[in-house]
């Protein structure tokens, strides 16, 4: 790479004069701390954040507009005492550092970014001493080119760092802006709310949303067989010259000016939001590819309801779960549900992730069932304010701009999820947002360009009229995946027989085994587990092995995406010789028989 990037001084911005605080720690702080135990804290604490500035912003100019976030916000002057039972300590005055750089040679903005983020994140937050945000200007001819932060999790979520951006933004244009007065929560004040009455009621009521959801949700989205037929336009995915990682982890990406014509019409007809349009669109091209008649997926952005939350910057720290049925006739009517199954999700998204991993573990013994979060959905332009104009643009002109739609491969950074539906943008002239996958193993490269250009292909239809989703393979060109008949439709989860086979075998052994699909009284599906001989002696047990066998959420297996435990099983005396023939099984001397449960499972 030509050019460099050198750091030049340390400049100290000082704030004084402003009130003093101590406090417990929020949920959203102490679910923070628990990651970090668990993935080391590098790794979870920080995140960076790109500034939009006007030309001709000062170094000095810069550190003014830092005074009155100082003095909004307690978060930008927060530190953390860990010792004992861990509290937050908000400073009356300090020094915010900002380094200062400059470069040397022929370097895009991207490569600067990229160059002072790892300086800045070289080491750990130390969380007792130092201020939660870290900043650098990289200057050129006396003004600011590149400004952006580094900033852990402790102290600031995405939709936090998002405000503070934007008035950020607001300062260094206009010196005399004025921070909206608001009625929002300091994060003291959130965690003195979560410790009451009222907050610990809300609490229980979230973690009972999330076990309702739990009990219900499919295990997996993208359940889908590994090796099947799809067709692209794109038979070489990877751009020429795309390094190895994009190779890796890809992500297909659309800028559409055509979308952004259709979305506020369907809004309007519909009486949803612009994002919601957006989503709506992903979740129906994604229900139509999987054949899931319920929709689930994490929302990273959305979980500030109510009143004291709308301006909380502080770390909430709470990803919601949004479950919505996929079985609706029309568009417009899924873009409805899913904009109440967003709100209701919002509400409850923040829980105690001690309490909620609790559950999750009693949930997945009554149920059988992992569930793999394999879908998650971040809408970054909510997080910027940006929305789609009020002034419906002519219908006339969405065909012909369509043909100004750029769809192209990019890199992307790694992420455990099967599936990351990102919006960056969503305004009056572009809907410009990503799909990327973390497995193409599980998700080719095919699917991901299919899925898009499926989007926008609904977003236009829909456009000037509603749509009937039975109609979506001809609208989209998204085909529903083909399945064979090893493949059925089982606690609201499709799976795989000979997969779900090989994990009762793998979790039984050396008890022989074989499972069958099995009929039940309403007309629903179950799997049945036979069983004979070895150390097994009861459902219960059984049962028990074989939801310690399934894997984790986060793993990338094939168990994952393809197999529940049995709802049934039935131990018999003796084995025949050809396991997996049904009636020799039906035929042999059964000990004890049941579900295996010792609470009911819910059913979808």
């Amino acid at each position: 790479m030509a050019g460099s990037v050198e750091f030049v001084e340390r400049v100290h911005v000082p704030f004084a004069g402003l009130p003093a605080r101590e406090g417990p720690l929020t949920i959203g702080q102490r679910n923070v701390l628990q990651w970090l135990g668990k993935v080391g804290t590098k790794a979870i604490s920080m995140n960076e954040w790109v500034f939009t500035l006007p030309d001709g912003v000062t170094v000095e100019g810069f550190g003014k507009a830092l005074g009155p976030l100082f003095a909004r916000y307690e978060s930008l002057r927060t530190t953390f005492l860990l010792d004992g039972e861990p509290r937050q300590r908000v400073a009356s005055e300090g020094r915010q550092p900002i380094d200062v750089y400059t470069s040397d040679g022929d370097l895009d903005d991207e490569a600067i970014v990229a160059h002072i983020v790892s300086r800045l994140r070289a080491t750990p937050f130390d969380l007792a001493s130092e201020l939660p945000l870290r900043i650098a200007l990289l200057v050129e001819h006396g003004t600011v080119r590149v400004g952006l932060s580094v900033f852990t999790h402790m102290a600031f979520d995405i939709g936090s760092m998002a405000l503070v951006g934007l008035h950020l933004t607001e300062l260094t244009t206009d010196p005399a802006y004025t921070i909206p007065a608001d009625q929002g929560w300091q994060p003291i004040d959130r965690a003195e709310w979560e410790l009451s009455p009222s907050g610990q009621r809300q609490l229980r009521a979230s973690l009972g949303f999330w076990e309702r959801q739990l009990s219900t949700v499919p295990h997996c989205m993208y359940a889908v067989p590994t090796t099947r037929p799809v067709r692209s336009a794109t038979v070489h995915w990877a751009p020429p010259g795309s390094s190895p990682a994009a190779r890796r982890a890809p992500a297909f990406e659309m800028r559409s000016p055509a979308a952004a014509m259709a979305v506020p019409h369907i809004a309007a007809r519909s009486g949803t939001s612009p994002t919601m349009v957006v989503v709506a669109a992903f979740v129906a091209v994604l229900a139509h590819r999987t054949s899931h008649r319920r929709c689930a997926f994490v929302s990273l952005v959305g979980n500030r309801v109510g009143r004291h939350l709308h301006g909380y910057v502080g770390t909430l720290a709470g990803p919601s779960l949004v479950v919505v049925d996929a079985d609706a006739v029309s568009f417009d009517e899924l873009a409805r549900r899913l904009g109440l199954a967003t709100l209701s999700a919002a509400r409850h998204a923040v829980v105690d992730v001690g309490e909620l991993n609790e559950m999750q573990k009693q949930v997945q013994l009554a149920r059988g069932v992992v569930s793999a979060r394999d879908v998650v959905v971040n809408n970054i332009h909510q997080a910027l304010g940006l929305s789609a104009a009020a002034a419906l643009p002519p219908l006339t002109e969405v065909a012909a701009a369509a043909e100004r739609t750029q769809a192209y491969w990019a890199e992307w950074e790694r992420v455990p999820q099967l599936l990351n539906f990102r919006i960056f943008e969503l305004h009056e002239t572009e809907v410009y947002f990503r799909l990327g996958t973390a497995s193409i193993t599980w998700v080719p490269p095919g699917d991901l360009e299919m899925m898009v250009r499926g989007i926008e292909s609904l977003l236009l239809a829909a456009a000037g009229a509603d749509v009937e989703l039975a109609r979506l393979t001809d609208i989209t060109g998204v085909v529903p995946v083909t399945r064979g008949p090893g493949w059925r439709y089982v606690n609201g989860c499709w799976v795989e027989l000979s997969q779900v086979r090989r994990l009762v075998a793998d979790a039984l052994a050396p008890t022989a085994t074989s499972v069958f699909f099995e009929t039940t009284e309403d007309g629903s599906e179950r799997l049945v587990a036979y069983l004979a001989g070895g150390p097994v002696a009861s459902p219960v047990d059984a049962h028990e092995r074989c939801v310690a066998a399934l894997p984790g959420p986060s793993g990338l297996e094939y168990y994952t995406y393809a197999t529940i435990a049995p709802g049934r099983y039935v131990v018999c005396a003796t084995a025949p010789d050809d396991v997996h023939d049904l009636d020799a099984w039906r035929r042999r001397p059964i000990v004890s028989e049941g579900s295996g449960r010792h609470l009911p499972a819910a059913r979808p």
